[in-house]
């Protein structure tokens, strides 16, 4: 069983009170509603970029060598036991992380559909932090599966587009199999004038 990033009760506590205030708007858009809102996963928010994926793939690294931290947290937001929506904190310099954003996205879903998975499918027997990593040259979401004692750590793809063909979403890889994946795959470029 994986766990996600604990905050602790007081910061909890203000990011409850800040998505609160936010969650307005949000009713209008689903009007009806008379389900609490709960704030359930928290997962620390970390990048890979294009330029570290190729040139540490090169020189052997891991993922852990490779990877940014974002200073931002992503947050889960339910309703009725429904993914509602997401809250996005800086956890920079501030004692506790602050609000920066929500959002209504179909990643909510698909994050909330990986955890199930992770909880009842996945095989996994031992109990890994799971950060949200970002590759966005490749328009990839995974959970990166971090084992705190050292050991090596693992990803499951949760958000990719359907022509990579070696990133299959919900299942277990190394993370150095994710990276010779990332690699066979081209990157998702823009037009350029």
């Amino acid at each position: 069983m994986a766990h996600a990033y604990q905050l602790p009760d007081d910061a909890l506590d203000c990011l409850c009170g800040e998505i609160s205030q936010h969650l307005d708007q949000l009713h209008e858009a689903r009007p009806g509603q008379t389900h609490p809102v709960e704030l359930h996963e928290t997962f620390d928010v970390w990048m890979l970029g294009a330029d570290k994926l190729a040139a540490g793939a090169k020189a052997g690294k891991d993922l852990a060598q490779l990877a940014k931290p974002t200073n931002h947290l992503h947050h889960q937001i339910k309703q009725g036991g429904t993914a509602l929506c997401s809250a996005i904190s800086s956890t920079g310099k501030a004692a506790a992380p602050h609000i920066s954003g929500m959002a209504l996205s179909p990643l909510v879903e698909k994050i909330d559909r990986a955890v199930d998975w992770l909880d009842h499918q996945s095989g996994l027997e031992d109990d890994p932090l799971v950060r949200l990593l970002k590759v966005p040259a490749y328009q990839v979401n995974a959970f990166w599966l971090v084992d705190e004692a050292g050991g090596d750590s693992r990803v499951v793809v949760i958000d990719a587009p359907t022509r990579l063909k070696h990133l299959p979403l919900l299942r277990v890889m190394s993370s150095r199999e994710f990276i010779a994946a990332l690699l066979k795959e081209k990157q998702i470029v823009g037009i350029h004038e």
